[in-house]
């Protein structure tokens, strides 16, 4: 989402951009229409050295048949293969790593492989890494004197208002009664963003207020627990309870924030957390796991709630007052939507602009000025 709403705003009289995927997809497919131009070079797996090599040719041959002045290497999957590209092509790389490249995770997921491409990365060397979250720095393989900035990721403040989406035309289009208390999530389907947990608590939820509904937005991000968080809705019988809307256009994600009563965020672990600053500049209440992202946007019981991770019971307690509070919700969202302007998306694509600049002309960036409060 950073990188897409960089490839919209950035200054085109200044910058032209060349976008490479690693996989085919929707988004690829939407860019190709809106005139950009896009490459597509598969990537498989790490231990497939043959499919490493491919990519790395395939995209070093982009970066030499476009011109290209400057690689921006967005998120960490990308950074080994786009790196290598870069040097073989001998043009500047800027990393942007949201997560830590060493470190363990619930189960130890992805632990391994983070770990084998952190040394990998540790012997490349970019030219400038920007920090898209707080926790991003941390045991990240890097040269003492290669430059650093954090810059967050920034949302549409206008796009994401109280205003911006249409609650009766989500109710009208997903089937769920008016008046029926609304909790909302968004967030691909993953182990990590635990929507399951949603459905476990809905039992305690439903007995305070029986006419609950629930909508998860959201892609396949792992086919696996997409198969079993369905198989857990028919398991509770929430067939008729819970809606899963999948991957939704903007104005259907904008739509079901409107009529949601309350957003739901139950990220395990989570280094910042767009869903939550989306949630809150709509003045939405929020409800999130304790991670590290969340609670450093969410100042707890003012503009929004923090709940321990996996403690379920405490989530259908606070779930179940927050419903039956209107004015409570009322003042979480107005306190939430002030925490969200201090993050706009102009500075973030300017202060990337900025890097840009530094990097590739060896210029210096305007230091970034954030709008004035209203």
């Amino acid at each position: 989402m950073m990188l897409d709403e960089l490839v919209h705003r950035y200054d085109h009289e200044r910058f032209e951009v060349s976008v490479a995927f690693l996989e085919d997809g929707v988004w690829p497919e939407r860019l190709r229409a809106e005139g950009f131009d896009v490459s597509v070079l598969p990537q498989t797996r790490w231990r497939d050295l043959h499919n490493v090599r491919d990519v790395t040719e395939g995209l070093a041959a982009v970066i030499r048949g476009n011109g290209i002045d400057l690689v921006h290497a967005s998120g960490n999957s990308p950074l080994l293969c786009a790196t290598l590209a870069a040097k073989r092509a001998k043009v500047p790389v800027v990393w942007v790593v949201f997560d830590p490249l060493v470190g363990f995770s619930p189960r130890k997921l992805l632990t391994a492989r983070r770990q084998v491409t952190a040394r990998l990365l540790g012997v490349l060397h970019p030219d400038f890494v920007i920090f898209g979250t707080a926790r991003a720095g941390e045991r990240t393989p890097l040269r003492r004197s290669t430059p650093t900035e954090e810059i967050l990721p920034g949302i549409d403040l206008d796009r994401h208002g109280d205003s911006a989406g249409d609650g009766a035309r989500a109710r009208r289009e997903l089937g769920i009664d008016p008046g029926a208390p609304l909790l909302a999530m968004f967030g691909r389907l993953t182990y990590l963003k635990s929507q399951t947990e949603l459905l476990r608590s809905l039992g305690r939820i439903s007995e305070a207020h029986p006419t609950v509904r629930v909508v998860i937005c959201g892609g396949e991000g792992d086919r696996a627990y997409a198969d079993r968080l369905r198989t857990l809705r028919s398991e509770l019988h929430l067939e008729d309870r819970v809606v899963l809307a999948g991957f939704v256009t903007d104005q259907l994600k904008d739509d079901v924030m409107a009529a949601a009563d309350v957003v739901v965020h139950l990220a395990k672990r989570e280094s910042f957390g767009l869903a939550v600053v989306e949630a809150q500049a709509a003045g939405k209440a929020v409800v999130a796991f304790d991670a590290t992202g969340p609670r450093s946007l969410i100042e707890d019981g003012v503009s929004g709630t923090l709940v321990p991770v996996d403690d379920l019971e405490r989530l259908a307690t606070v779930i179940t007052g927050l419903l039956a509070d209107p004015a409570r919700r009322a003042a979480i969202g107005a306190a939430a939507a002030q925490n969200a302007r201090a993050h706009p998306i102009e500075g973030m694509v300017e202060r990337i602009e900025g890097v840009w600049h530094r990097v590739a002309a060896d210029g210096r960036p305007a230091p970034y000025q954030p709008p004035a409060s209203p």
